[in-house]
C-alpha cells in the first residue's frame, strides 16, 4: 500500500512539474507548481516527516505561491480563451474529485499505519 501511494505521489509530482515548465499560461503554471508542492508534501507524509509536510504546504504552496500569483496578476498578463474553455467547469470538477480521492486515500493510509502516538511506542 505504501509503495502504491508513493508511486501515485511521485507520478503526480513529476507530471505537475512538467506541466509547470511546459505550460504557456503563467497562472496555470503557478497552479501546477502548487500541485507539485502538494504531491511533495504527500511524499513527506509517507516518510513520517509530518512537520516538513506541513511546512511545505504552509510556506511554499501557501505563502510563496500567493506572492507568485500576485506578481502574475500585477503584470496583467491576459489569458486567451483556448479550445478547452467550454469544458472548464467539467475539468474543475474532475480535479476536485481527483484531489478528494487522494485525500481520502491518504487519510485511510494514516489510519492503517497508526497515529503519531503509536510511532513513539514502537
Amino acid at each position: 500500500m505504501q509503495l502504491l501511494m508513493f508511486s501515485i505521489f511521485a507520478a503526480g509530482a513529476v507530471i505537475s512539474a512538467l506541466l509547470t515548465v511546459t505550460n504557456k499560461r503563467p497562472v496555470r503554471a503557478a497552479m501546477s507548481l502548487i500541485a507539485t508542492m502538494s504531491f511533495l508534501a504527500g511524499i513527506y507524509v509517507l516518510l513520517h516527516a509530518h512537520l516538513i509536510a506541513a511546512l511545505q504546504l504552509i510556506v511554499y504552496a501557501g505563502a510563496i505561491m500567493v506572492l507568485f500569483l500576485f506578481v502574475i496578476m500585477l503584470l496583467n498578463i491576459e489569458e486567451k480563451e483556448g479550445r478547452l474553455a467550454g469544458s472548464a467547469l467539467l475539468l474543475q470538477l474532475l480535479g476536485i474529485v481527483v484531489v478528494a480521492l487522494v485525500f481520502v486515500s491518504v487519510v485511510s493510509f494514516a489510519k492503517i499505519e497508526g497515529s503519531l502516538l503509536a510511532v513513539g511506542n514502537e
